[in-house]
C-alpha cells in the first residue's frame, strides 16, 4: 500500500495517547447510546454536545492536518453534495432551516470522522471498543434470560439523563406480544448496528491466535436475541464471508462451525425463531406503511415519481418531507395515515439518490469504491455490511454512519498486524 493511500496520516504515530484523545475515543464509540439521550439544548443531543467538545479541543490543540488522494475523494464529495443541496433549494425557492441544520448537522459528522484519522489513535479505540461492546452484549443477552424466567426487563435508561423519545410503547409491546431485547438501546436494531462490527473483530483475531470464543458466543446470542431481521441478516452475512476466509484445516476453523451450529440450536429452540419466520413473510409481501415498506422499498419508489431535473441533482439534503407534500408525491408504500416522522424515513442508499441525485451518488459510489480497493480483510467486510445495511436501514448521513465510516476507515491505515489489538 503506498503512501498516498491513507485518508488521514496519524500525527499520533509514536506518540501516547492523550487523555482528550481517550476522551473521545470513548465518546464516539458511546455516540449511539448517548445519542437516546437530551442534552438539555433543543434538537441537540447528550452525544453531540460531548462530541462538539472534545473535536474541539483536538482541532485546538492539532492544527496540521496532512492532505492525500483519500482526503480529496471524501472532501470533494462532501463539497458537491452541500452546493447540490444549495442549488436544488434555491431551484425549489426552499431554503428552509429544517435542511439547512440537518445539513450542518452531517458537516459535522464528516468533521469527526477526518479528526479520527488525524489525530486519534485507532488500535486504541478498537481495542476499547471491542471491550464495551462485549459487555453491552452481555447485558443484551441477559436481558433477554432475565425476560424468559421472570417476565421482567431489565432497564433500558441507565443514564440520569431524560430519553429523546418515550420507551412506553416498547415495554408495553414486550409485554403484549413477544419481547425483543435491545440492551441500552431504545430499539433492537441499534444494539444491532453497535454490536456487529465487533464480532467482525473478535473473528480476525482467531487468525491472529487470539481466541476470543466467548466474546464471539456473546455477541452473536446477543444479535440473535434482538429478534431483529437486520441482526440475523447480517449476522448470516459475517459468518458465511468469513467462513469463506478459512484454511479449512485449521482446528479454529471447526471450532467456529462448531459454535455456530450450537447457536443455532438455541436459537430454533427459543419463541424468536417462529418471529423471525413470520417476519421474513412480511418481507416477501410488504404492507403500505409497515416497517419493511417503508425501510426497503420506499425510498426507490420516491426518487421514480420525482421530476427528472431533481432526479439529476436531487432535492437537497434533508429536504425530503417538505419536498413531497410541496410536490403531492405519494408513494405506493405510504399508509393512510403517516405520520410525519414517517413521512420522512427511507433508507440510506435511496437517501444519497433522493438527497443528491445521480451526480452526488456516482460522486459517493467513486469514494467508496476507492476505500474498497485499499482496505483490507476485516475493514472490507465492515465496508460491504454498511452497504448491506442501508439498503433496509436509514444509517446515511447519521451518527451511524459516522460511527461505521470511523472503523472502515482505520483499514486505510491498515498494515499487517502480527499481533492482535488486545
Amino acid at each position: 500500500m503506498n503512501k498516498n493511500s491513507c485518508i488521514f496520516q496519524h500525527e499520533h504515530d509514536g506518540r501516547k495517547v492523550t487523555n482528550i484523545q481517550k476522551l473521545h475515543t470513548i465518546f464516539v464509540i458511546l455516540s449511539p447510546v448517548l445519542l437516546q439521550y437530551e442534552s438539555g439544548i433543543p434538537g441537540i443531543s447528550l452525544s453531540e454536545v460531548l462530541l462538539l467538545l472534545t473535536t474541539s479541543l483536538i482541532i485546538l490543540n492539532n492544527r496540521k492536518l496532512k492532505i492525500n488522494n483519500c482526503f480529496i475523494f471524501f472532501a470533494f464529495y462532501l463539497v458537491c453534495s452541500t452546493l447540490l443541496t444549495f442549488i436544488s433549494l434555491n431551484l425549489q425557492n426552499n431554503v428552509n432551516m429544517e435542511a439547512i441544520s440537518r445539513l450542518i448537522r452531517w458537516i459535522f459528522y464528516s468533521i469527526i470522522i477526518i479528526v479520527n484519522f488525524t489525530y486519534v489513535d485507532m488500535d486504541y479505540s478498537i481495542k476499547i471498543y471491542k471491550k464495551i461492546a462485549f459487555y453491552i452484549a452481555a447485558y443484551v443477552t441477559l436481558q433477554f434470560i432475565f425476560f424468559l424466567l421472570f417476565r421482567k426487563i431489565l432497564p433500558i435508561k441507565v443514564l440520569p439523563f431524560n430519553l429523546s423519545r418515550d420507551i412506553t410503547d416498547l415495554y408495553t409491546n414486550s409485554m403484549q406480544f413477544y419481547f425483543r431485547a435491545s440492551g441500552v438501546f431504545v430499539e433492537p436494531g441499534y444494539a444491532v448496528q453497535f454490536l456487529f462490527p465487533s464480532l467482525v473483530f473478535y473473528l480476525y483475531d482467531l487468525k491472529n491466535n487470539n481466541k476470543k470464543y466467548l466474546q464471539i458466543i456473546i455477541i452473536s446470542c446477543s444479535i440473535l436475541t434482538t429478534v431483529s431481521m437486520q441482526g440475523i441478516a447480517i449476522l448470516c452475512a459475517i459468518y458465511f464471508m468469513y467462513l469463506l476466509t478459512l484454511n479449512y484445516r485449521r482446528k479454529s476453523t471447526l471450532i467456529i462451525i462448531v459454535l455456530l451450529v450450537i447457536i443455532l440450536i438455541i436459537f430454533l429452540g427459543t419463541d424468536a425463531f417462529v418471529i423471525i419466520v413470520n417476519r421474513l413473510e412480511i418481507l416477501r409481501t410488504p404492507m403500505p406503511g409497515g416497517s419493511t415498506a417503508l425501510r426497503v422499498y420506499r425510498g426507490f419508489d420516491l426518487f421514480n415519481k420525482i421530476p427528472n431535473m431533481y432526479k439529476i441533482i436531487g432535492i437537497g439534503h434533508g429536504n425530503l418531507k417538505k419536498f413531497i407534500i410541496d410536490n403531492s408525491i405519494i408513494s405506493k408504500y405510504d399508509s393512510i395515515n403517516m405520520t410525519e416522522l414517517a413521512l420522512d424515513y427511507v433508507n440510506g442508499a435511496s437517501a444519497v439518490l433522493l438527497y443528491n441525485g445521480i451526480v452526488g451518488f456516482v460522486l459517493f459510489a467513486l469514494f467508496i469504491v476507492y476505500v474498497y480497493k485499499h482496505v483490507k480483510n476485516e475493514y472490507k467486510m465492515l465496508l460491504i455490511l454498511f452497504i448491506f445495511l442501508n439498503f433496509g436501514e436509514g444509517c446515511m448521513f447519521n451518527n451511524t454512519m459516522m460511527f461505521q465510516m470511523v472503523f472502515i476507515l482505520s483499514g486505510l491505515n491498515y498494515k499487517k498486524r502480527v499481533k492482535s489489538y488486545d
